[in-house]
C-alpha cells in the first residue's frame, strides 16, 4: 500500500498529501463550526461542508500512507509521525459526527438532541484544529530545524593544548579545525572525529548542509534530530577517526537537528 503514495514525478508524495490535509481538514472543521451556530446558512453550506470532511478523511489517509512510505526512505521523524498518525482516526470522528448532525438537522429528533450533536461537534472541532496546526509545526520542525541548525554550527575553539595532530588521547582540536571545506571535511560529534569528505557530494539533503558544519562541532544538532536511533549512528559510524583529545573544551553547538552525515545516512 505505502509503495501506492511512495513517489509521483520522481519526488516524495506526502509533502502534497499533508499540505493539502493540513489546508482543508481546518477549513472544512471550521465550517461545520459556523453551520451549528448559524442555522440559516445549513440548508446551503451543510451538504458541501460534509463532502468536505469526507474528502478530508481520504486526504488524512494519504498523508498517513505517504508518510509512512517517506520515513521508511529517510526515516522515522519522531513526533511528526505520531501526531500525524492520529489525525487519521480524529479526521473520521469529526466526519460521523458532521454527518449525524446533518441527518438530525433533517429529522424530528427533539432539539435538545440537535444542541447535544452540535456542541459534540464543536468540541471535536476546537481538537482537530489543534491537532492539525501541531501536525503541521512539528513537520515544518523535522524538515528545516536541523538545516537552520546546520548553517549555524559553532566554531571549535581556536586554540588547544595540544598542537600535534594527534596525542595519546585523540585527535587534537586544532587539527580537527583543519579539515573545514568541502574538499576535506571533518567534523566533531559527540567527542568523536570523523571525516566526511566522502560524503559530502552524495549526501541527500545536499553537499551545503554538510559543508556548514565541516571543522565544527555537530553534537548537539545530530542528538537533536536523530537522539539515540540506531540507523543514522551506525552509518555515521562508518566515517569515524577516532577520539577528540581528552584536553580539547568544546562548545554546544545549536539544538534542533543533525544535518552532518547522519542526518540524511537514514536514506541509505
Amino acid at each position: 500500500m505505502n509503495q501506492v503514495f511512495d513517489t509521483i514525478g520522481g519526488l516524495p508524495l506526502h509533502p502534497l498529501t499533508v499540505h493539502a490535509a493540513a489546508v482543508l481538514i481546518p477549513l472544512s472543521a471550521v465550517a461545520l463550526v459556523l453551520l451549528v451556530f448559524v442555522p440559516k446558512w445549513r440548508k446551503a453550506y451543510l451538504p458541501l461542508t460534509i463532502g468536505a470532511l469526507a474528502v478530508s478523511v481520504a486526504l488524512a489517509f494519504a498523508a498517513k500512507q505517504s508518510g509512512e512510505a517517506l520515513a521508511a526512505r529517510v526515516g522515522n521523524p519522531g513526533e511528526h509521525q505520531e501526531l500525524g498518525d492520529l489525525l487519521l482516526p480524529a479526521s473520521i470522528g469529526l466526519f460521523l459526527l458532521g454527518l449525524a448532525f446533518f441527518f438530525l438537522t433533517k429529522s424530528t429528533k427533539p432539539k435538545w438532541v440537535l444542541q447535544l450533536a452540535g456542541a459534540l461537534s464543536t468540541v471535536a472541532v476546537v481538537g482537530v484544529v489543534v491537532l492539525s496546526v501541531l501536525v503541521g509545526h512539528s513537520g515544518a520542525e523535522a524538515t528545516w530545524a536541523s538545516r537552520i541548525a546546520a548553517t549555524e554550527a559553532q566554531e571549535l575553539p581556536t586554540t588547544a593544548p595540544t598542537a600535534g595532530a594527534t596525542t595519546d588521547s585523540g585527535i587534537s582540536v586544532s587539527e580537527v579545525q583543519k579539515h573545514n571545506t568541502g574538499a576535506d571535511c571533518w567534523s566533531v560529534i559527540n567527542g568523536q572525529v570523523y571525516d566526511l569528505t566522502s560524503y559530502v557530494n552524495s549526501h541527500p539533503g545536499g553537499a551545503t548542509l554538510i559543508k556548514a558544519i565541516c571543522g565544527k562541532d555537530g553534537s548537539a544538532a545530530f542528538a537533536g534530530q536523530h537522539g539515540s536511533a540506531s540507523k543514522p549512528n551506525n552509518v555515521l559510524a562508518g566515517f569515524a577517526l577516532g577520539p577528540l583529545a581528552s584536553g580539547g573544551t568544546l562548545p554546544d553547538a545549536p539544538v534542533g537537528g543533525g544535518d552532518e552525515e547522519g542526518e540524511e545516512g537514514d536514506d541509505d
